[in-house]
């Protein structure tokens, strides 16, 4: 009367870890893409995942595609961003109210980082 066959087996598609694990790290990497390192590190993790996927095989898994376009992606997203903010800080720390944020919201995190000595900044307009 009753089948040992299992039927849920039959419609059930087999799912590759390591392509769940690439998609998984390629979506971090992507929500994560305005704190340079974190974006870096999962898009790194979403690559290796995807390509890992692959199981000795040619063919990657659909998830490993989209996590490894993804983390690529936020990469080079990550390293755009913090190439912007390296070029552009200097031009902004000219501005004297900027700078006083800035250094309120580096003191209440503990940080003690002489930013004139980091950017090379003169002080040509007494502005600093």
């Amino acid at each position: 009367m009753y089948d040992e066959y299992d039927y849920r087996d039959m419609y059930s598609v087999p799912t590759n870890k390591f392509a769940v694990a690439s998609v998984t790290c390629g979506a971090l990497s992507i929500i994560t893409i305005n704190t340079l390192y974190l974006a870096i590190v999962f898009g790194s993790l979403a690559i290796i995942f995807g390509v890992l996927s692959r199981n000795g095989t040619r063919k990657l898994a659909q998830y490993a595609k989209i996590g490894m376009i993804c983390g690529g992606i936020a990469i080079a997203g990550a390293v755009a961003y913090g190439i912007y903010v390296y070029i552009k800080l200097p031009t902004m720390l000219q501005d004297p109210q900027y700078r006083e944020m800035l250094e309120k919201i580096m003191k209440s995190l503990g940080m003690d980082i002489d930013l004139d000595k980091l950017y090379n900044l003169t002080d040509t307009n007494n502005i600093l």
